[in-house]
C-alpha cells in the first residue's frame, strides 16, 4: 500500500493535491498555486535529496496520500530534512493513514540517509489535529512565528517550527 514516489507518479500525486487544496487551509498553497511544475519539482527533489512516499488504494490504485521532504543542497543544512510535506486524502483521513505514511517516511530516512539527523516541518497553530499527530512521533515545537500565515478572509496566524531530532 506504501510505497517509494517516482517521477511517473506525478499526474497521480497532482490529482491528490488538488482534491486535497479544494479544502480551505488544508495545504499551504491555494488549489490555484498547484500545478504540475511545482508537484515534479518537489517529487524531484524528494527522489535526489530526500525521501517521497505515496499510499495507494489497493482497489482503486488512487494514490491517497503522498509524504516528501529532501535537504538543501547546502552542507551546513546536509544532515536536515526539510520541505517536508504530507498530504492524506480527504476520504482518508483520521483513520491512522497519516500516522503510517509518517512512520515509514522517518523509518525510510533512517535506513537511507544515515547522514540526516533532523526532520524540520511548519505546522498552522491552528492545526491541533496535525501538531498532535506530529507530537505522537516524536515531534516538538521549537518556535512560533507569529502572524506567518494570510489566510483567504484576510486575517493571519502564527506558524509552528517543529523538529524530529533522529
Amino acid at each position: 500500500m506504501i510505497y517509494p514516489g517516482k517521477i511517473e507518479d506525478i499526474n497521480d500525486i497532482f490529482t491528490l493535491y488538488k482534491k486535497v487544496a479544494a479544502q480551505p487551509g488544508s495545504l499551504a498553497r491555494l488549489d490555484s498555486e498547484i500545478d504540475l511544475d511545482y508537484i515534479r519539482d518537489n517529487i524531484n527533489s524528494a527522489i535526489n535529496h530526500g525521501v517521497c512516499l505515496i499510499a495507494r488504494d489497493t482497489s482503486s490504485n488512487e494514490v491517497i496520500a503522498e509524504i516528501h521532504g529532501y535537504t538543501a543542497n547546502i552542507y551546513c543544512f546536509s544532515h536536515v530534512i526539510a520541505g517536508l510535506t504530507v498530504v492524506v486524502s480527504p476520504d482518508y483521513q483520521a483513520q491512522g493513514l497519516g500516522y503510517k505514511i509518517f512512520k515509514q517516511f522517518i523509518k525510510q530516512i533512517k535506513a537511507e540517509k544515515p547522514k540526516v539527523t533532523r526532520i524540520e516541518l511548519m505546522v498552522r497553530a491552528s492545526n491541533s489535529k496535525a501538531t498532535k499527530l506530529y507530537q505522537k512521533l516524536g515531534f516538538q515545537i521549537e518556535g512560533q512565528l507569529k502572524n506567518r500565515i494570510l489566510n483567504l478572509d484576510g486575517s493571519k496566524e502564527d506558524d509552528l517550527m517543529m523538529s524530529l531530532e533522529l
